[in-house]
């Protein structure tokens, strides 16, 4: 083949649930769903975890499944995303979107209470935790208020991406994104 030929992906295959968590669908597509793991008792909060693999459709969730554990082992519900990718639907927009239609599904979720939410991405999908960030910042300018804008200060001293609030029929949510790598599980 000529260096310059596009290659196309393999058709991803879509895994079944880990026995762990519930699936749920946020849209018609086969890879327009999250996984979540709910921790025992009451969560801290709700991570987005984004996984990388430079948005291409040979990499999928499964790459954020130990993570996922993990922060639900640590009392946090884990909501690992999976997107639509390069090879199989995806790319600008539809990943972009996928991601937000994906994030926005948590307020319809039953048994997951309001509180903070954080979205966080390895690698390529770093790049979608923050560009989500962005995306609900400007879907809602100016709901933030008080301590929220005090702690989204703090954030910002520690140069990390602010929190913008979302969510629906009423509810509060915060959304903080941090691009990450596989470091990240020694700190957990």
């Amino acid at each position: 083949t000529r260096a310059d030929t596009p290659r196309a992906d393999p058709a991803p295959v879509t895994v079944p649930p880990p026995k762990e968590a519930e699936r749920v669908s946020y849209g018609a597509d086969p890879s327009q769903y999250a996984d979540l793991y709910r921790p025992r008792g009451r969560a801290r909060g709700v991570v987005v975890v984004i996984h990388g693999g430079f948005w291409k459709a040979l990499y999928d969730e499964t790459l954020g499944r130990p993570l996922a554990r993990s922060l639900a082992a640590q009392g946090w519900a884990a909501w690992n995303l999976e997107y639509r990718r390069v090879g199989n639907g995806g790319g600008v927009p539809e990943t972009l979107d996928d991601v937000a239609a994906g994030i926005d599904a948590l307020a319809d979720t039953p048994g997951l209470r309001p509180g903070p939410v954080v979205t966080l991405g390895h690698s390529a999908g770093g790049h979608l935790a923050v560009a989500t960030a962005t995306h609900f910042d400007q879907r809602h300018p100016g709901e933030q208020q008080g301590a929220d804008r005090r702690r989204d200060q703090q954030f910002d001293q520690r140069q990390t991406p602010h929190a913008a609030p979302w969510g629906a029929g009423g509810d509060r949510h915060h959304h903080f994104a941090f691009s990450v790598s596989s470091a990240v599980r020694t700190c957990l």
